[in-house]
């Protein structure tokens, strides 16, 4: 957002190293007033804890836990309603993004 902002040029190398590439998704349109469907997941960890929206979607998987919780974000916006028990299939496809998305990070 700050690049787009500014009209920067992201580096690729900076002092002979190489940068990681930019990803992700400027929120300028937002800031204009205008909406923004994002059409990738957004994933994120903290802590211990890790998550990953998608769509209606969103896993969340808290400390130490072995299992992810599952949320249709439209018909549940407060995060209360659990489906992953239910929907096992939907919580495995969106774990897998996430998995794909950690392994950089999971050294």
């Amino acid at each position: 957002t700050l690049v787009d902002i500014t009209g920067a040029k992201y580096p690729k190398k900076y002092k002979e190293q190489k940068i990681t590439p930019m990803r992700g998704v400027s929120l300028l349109p937002v800031l204009k007033g205008n909406t923004l469907k994002r059409q990738e997941p957004i994933f994120w960890q903290f802590g211990q804890g890790k998550a990953m929206e998608y769509r209606d979607w969103k896993i969340v998987k808290h400390g130490n836990n072995k299992t992810w919780d599952l949320y249709h974000l439209n018909e549940d916006p407060t995060e209360t309603n659990n489906l992953a028990k239910k929907m096992p299939k939907k919580t495995k496809e969106l774990k897998a993004l996430f998995d794909e998305w950690f392994k950089p990070f999971n050294r």
